[in-house]
């Protein structure tokens, strides 16, 4: 990922070339350059909504998981009711992470 940050600095920087010094201001950018610098944003805004959605979506799940893990050692402290109701929270954990 960092490699790819990277990457598409060295093409913004190559785009802008002496444009450097106004790059806080789109006033001389135009046309092609214009576009390709959105396309650049663009593209890295994709691949950040990307990682923060899988990484984040990764926690919840480990997080599910160990939550379930514990009330089901409660739940097997209650003979065959309690191992039930363990195998129905662990089935409610899979679906759960299957959706979120």
């Amino acid at each position: 990922m960092k490699e790819e940050v990277a990457a598409l600095k060295r093409e913004f920087y190559a785009i802008t070339g002496d444009d450097k010094k106004t790059a806080g201001s789109t006033g001389r950018w135009k046309g092609e350059k214009l576009r390709s610098f959105h396309d650049i944003m663009a593209n890295v805004q994709g691949e950040n909504e990307t990682y923060y959605r899988n990484t984040l979506d990764c926690v919840l799940d480990t997080l599910n998981n160990r939550i379930t893990e514990i009330e089901n050692q409660y739940y097997q402290e209650y003979g065959m009711l309690g191992q039930l109701n363990a195998a129905l929270n662990s089935l409610a954990n899979m679906i759960e992470n299957l959706l979120n």
